[in-house]
Parts: C-alpha cells; sequence; structure tokens
C-alpha cells in the first residue's frame, strides 16, 4: 500500500483541481495515480464539475450560428449548400449531415416542399392531344 499523501501535496492537488486541470494532467504532473485524484475532488470539492466525457464537437457554438444564418438569410437553402460556404468561407471541412445535426439541435427542421397541384381542367383542355398507340 502506498504512503498517504502529505498535506502540502493534498493542498498541491486542490489548487490544481481549482485551476479546471483535469485528474489525469494532474496525475501525471504531480505522479499520484487518478483515482486518488478523483477521491480527493469528491472527498474536499464535491461540487466542483467534472469535465465532459465523449469527443469534442467538430462545430463550435458560434460557427453553428453562423450556419444558422446562413439558411435564415437565404444565402444556403440546404445542408450541402451551409456545408460547402463553411468550407469557403471558414476553411472547414464539414460534412452536410453533421450540419444537420447541428441545424437541428438549434431547433430548425427540413420542409417539406408540397407537391404541385395537378394542372386543372380549364389548363388541360388548352394542351394538344398527344396520339395513343
Amino acid at each position: 500500500m502506498p504512503p498517504p499523501l502529505s498535506q502540502a501535496k493534498i493542498e498541491n492537488v486542490l489548487s490544481l483541481l481549482d485551476s479546471g486541470q483535469s485528474a489525469n494532467q494532474i496525475a501525471l504532473k504531480l505522479d499520484i495515480s487518478v483515482s486518488c485524484v478523483s477521491r480527493l475532488r469528491s472527498k474536499y470539492r464535491p461540487d466542483l464539475p467534472k469535465a465532459a466525457g465523449g469527443r469534442p464537437a467538430l462545430l463550435s457554438p458560434t460557427t453553428m450560428r453562423y450556419a444558422q444564418r446562413l439558411i435564415t438569410s437565404g444565402k444556403a437553402d440546404t445542408a450541402v449548400d451551409v456545408s460547402n460556404e463553411l468550407q469557403a468561407d471558414l476553411h472547414k471541412s464539414v460534412s452536410p449531415q453533421t450540419v444537420r445535426r447541428a441545424l437541428k439541435k438549434m431547433g430548425m427542421e427540413a420542409v417539406r416542399l408540397k407537391k404541385s397541384s395537378p394542372v386543372p381542367t380549364t389548363r388541360a383542355s388548352k394542351r394538344p392531344r398527344r396520339a395513343k398507340s
């Protein structure tokens, strides 16, 4: 069993936690285990927020608002257009599906176009008749 941590090392861990460093970074810097850092966080700083897990977002909130503005201003009609604009303007390669997901998350949804009504009978009668074979 490893020896208990000194008070100075505990204070060092807590100050690094308060500065916003992750448990992994602190463990590497102070040469202690990650679980030890986690235990100290839960004991001394239970209200400290934990880091969000997962892969970092490809689109920042600013880029998402820019994509939304492209749609609302009429510069782009589809997610493919937005993706091309982001590539041209911001040099950010993003797939159209990622753009769709981001726009949906912001509350924008695809609009289905209504099918055009059939030709009215008044105009249909004026059309030339085609020979049936």
